[in-house]
């Protein structure tokens, strides 16, 4: 995962992108830093890029709504690629960036959170 800051800097983190479950019962990816090193404070991001892995969905997950209250959320994913802009609401469509739109995951309402 890479953060943006406002001064133009662009931060790696190490994370850990694990397989878990939302409340519909999809298999969706959890992307968490993996505590090796210091994360920036919020009020110093600008936005978010991260990637989806091919065994995850690439339409976003909770934690990239929660995010998107914060700061952009930018992502990567096989299909290709979507931005949440800062402030998108939770349900909402990415906007595709390359690529199309990706689907909601089967149940999904764009509603459904981590267990």
């Amino acid at each position: 995962m890479w953060f943006v800051l406002r001064d133009g800097t662009i931060v790696f983190v190490p994370t850990n992108a694990d397989s878990v479950k939302d409340k519909c019962g999809n298999d969706i990816g959890k992307n968490v830093p993996d505590g090796s090193g210091p994360l920036p404070k919020t009020d110093d991001i600008y936005a978010l890029i991260h990637t989806h892995p091919s065994w995850g969905y690439a339409y976003p997950g909770p934690g990239d709504y929660d995010s998107a209250k914060n700061f952009a959320v930018y992502n990567i994913n096989p299909s290709g690629a979507w931005v949440l802009r800062h402030g998108t609401p939770r349900g909402r469509d990415p906007e595709a960036l390359v690529g199309s739109v990706p689907s909601k995951p089967p149940n999904g309402a764009g509603g459904c959170q981590l267990k």
